[in-house]
């Protein structure tokens, strides 16, 4: 898909199974502090390496902000793969996350598909 900026608003508790599977050219994604639970990746919108499947773009997420206004981490499966092993260079995308809450979101699966997670400044 062609989406590059995706905004969900307070209200959505849950994102389904495969939501944004295939969403290859996002680059910002705003989650909303009512979110708690990500079906089997939800946000899944990374390319396998070369060779490994679609190579139109080998890395076209690889700078990928992700918003989560939640302030609890949501729990669920976000990425199908480990991550790290299977997919080439996408260690620049970032998560950011409320302030105070980088740490709880790093001893999460979060922690692992998000190399960097940075604080929001508070409003």
């Amino acid at each position: 898909m062609r989406m590059q900026r995706v905004a969900i608003t307070d209200g959505l508790r849950e994102i389904g199974k495969g939501a944004f599977s295939g969403c290859t050219r996002l680059s910002e994604m705003e989650l909303p502090a009512t979110l708690v639970s990500l079906e089997e990746s939800a946000i899944d919108v990374r390319l396998p390496e070369s060779g490994a499947g679609n190579t139109d773009d080998p890395n076209p997420c690889k700078t990928l902000v992700i918003r989560c206004h939640a302030a609890t981490p949501p729990a669920g499966v976000i990425m199908p793969y480990d991550y790290p092993t299977y997919y080439s260079d996408m260690t620049s995308m970032v998560l950011e996350v409320p302030a105070g809450c980088a740490k709880a979101y790093s001893e999460t699966d979060w922690g692992r598909w998000f190399p960097t997670i940075k604080e929001m400044e508070k409003n």
